[in-house]
């Protein structure tokens, strides 16, 4: 089928494997001659904290990934059933410790199954204002009870929680990293 596919665009599909193989040779040997060879140090990363705290002041934020059962075109016979589902959802994690994201992944009815349930980073002033209410009380790792909405119930999860203000270094350690890497990665691959 993809062999086809690239037929129709006119393209030899040996040149084209050929191709994703020298890219993927390339995406290696930066790896390793390039990549492999930035180290940040702890240093690198306080320093660079030092010189840019007005980039780390943030609102109020919380970044959530979630369980969803839709009740969706379900009779009214199966909502309490779907309401035990998601408190058993809820149990697994508390009781079992079973990991949030691969229940979501495998039962989430939610389009966020797919990247464990995540959505993402909110602003307080984003969400609305009963489920900001909650969801702002919990720290990091911890859940909302099961929430009833229009279309199903939700358990949220508090990924991580970002106070009003400026952000402290251990919050922003792997943005900081992850910063320096890229700013060092240029200069390597030239």
């Amino acid at each position: 089928a993809l062999e086809s596919e690239v037929n129709k665009t006119g393209q030899d599909f040996d040149t084209f494997k050929t191709q994703i193989r020298n890219q993927l040779l390339t995406q290696e040997v930066i790896r390793k001659e390039v990549g492999s060879r930035i180290v940040i140090s702890h240093e690198d990363v306080v320093k660079y904290y030092n010189e840019h705290k007005s980039e780390f002041v943030r609102p109020e934020m919380a970044v959530l990934r979630e369980i969803f059962v839709s009740t969706e075109g379900k009779p009214a016979a199966d909502i309490p059933i779907l309401r035990k589902k998601a408190e058993n959802l809820r149990e697994r994690v508390v009781k079992n410790g079973d990991d949030f994201g691969d229940l979501a992944k495998r039962f989430s009815d939610s389009p966020t199954a797919s990247q464990s349930g995540e959505l993402g980073a909110f602003e307080r002033s984003r969400l609305d204002p009963n489920i900001a209410e909650k969801v702002f009380a919990l720290n990091r790792g911890q859940m909302t009870d099961v929430i009833e909405t229009k279309t199903g119930f939700e358990i949220l999860q508090v990924r991580e929680r970002y106070e009003a203000g400026e952000q402290p270094l251990d919050k922003v350690d792997p943005e900081i990293t992850n910063r320096l890497y890229e700013l060092k990665m240029e200069p390597g691959l030239r």
